[in-house]
């Protein structure tokens, strides 16, 4: 881990937070499992270097271990540093943070419409436009607003108010039109974190698994997150269990005399 963030979340409030959030049992733990991804980019990196087909069984296995990684601990130690750290600075941080906490898909976010969302009933509409459809019949869907999609979204408003040209989209481009790609946004962000690189669809994961942890079950994470196939949502309901062990297991800890 990048010294100053390690010595950012040396702070004990911080500690708390990032370990609650990441199903860590302490900072050692949170410690360890940095390593292990960082062990796991090495041995990805080195597959790909030996063209390693993305079919191969190896490979898939490995690219899975990455990304639950990705979604359980790296995104919650980024949301927790960049919330508190680096909370404006960057312009894509809005977009960054409603991905985190409605999990839409890059392509949703791309054609999202201001019609599209209701701050008043904190609602969230991913619906078909007439050059663009979602990715199944089940990804059109509503989604419930929680505070920090809400604060993103009204950052975003607040920006679109500063524009010469209002827009109807959300998060338009530089030059007004469908905004074509986040992940510079993303990578600076992770670069003043001092964390890996992220993909873009592990702010998905982030989603799906913080949702588990808090005890949802599959069938709302499935209608949220609109999958086609509740085998995919069963894959954020095993995190939950595993996290839901680590918690049960902090009952070690009382002394029974």
């Amino acid at each position: 881990m990048h010294p100053d963030l390690k010595k950012f979340f040396e702070q004990s409030h911080l500690q708390n937070r990032i370990c609650f959030l990441t199903g860590q049992r302490n900072f050692d733990s949170l410690l360890e499992t940095a390593r292990k991804h960082k062990a796991i980019q090495l041995i990805v990196s080195e597959m790909v270097k030996e063209r390693v087909s993305a079919n191969d069984p190896q490979m898939i296995q490995a690219l899975d271990i990455m990304d639950k990684i990705q979604g359980q601990f790296l995104m919650s130690v980024k949301e927790t540093f960049n919330t508190l750290q680096f909370p404006n600075k960057n312009g894509l941080a809005s977009a960054e943070f409603l991905m985190m906490f409605t999990g839409i898909r890059k392509g949703e976010l791309r054609h999202l419409e201001w019609s599209d969302v209701d701050l008043k009933t904190r609602l969230l509409h991913v619906r078909p436009k007439d050059t663009w459809g979602p990715k199944t019949e089940n990804s059109s869907r509503t989604i419930p607003l929680c505070d920090p999609a809400v604060e993103a979204l009204k950052m975003a408003w607040e920006r679109n108010e500063k524009r010469k040209e209002k827009s109807t989209l959300v998060f338009p481009g530089r030059k007004g039109g469908h905004l074509t790609d986040i992940r510079g946004g993303l990578n600076g962000a992770c670069d003043r974190a001092g964390v890996p690189p992220i993909r873009v669809h592990g702010l998905r994961h982030t989603f799906g698994s913080q949702m588990a942890m808090a005890g949802a079950d599959p069938f709302a994470i499935m209608k949220a997150m609109g999958h086609a196939d509740i085998k995919t949502t069963m894959i954020y309901v095993s995190l939950g269990k595993s996290h839901i062990r680590e918690q049960v297991e902090r009952l070690n800890q009382i002394a029974i005399n």
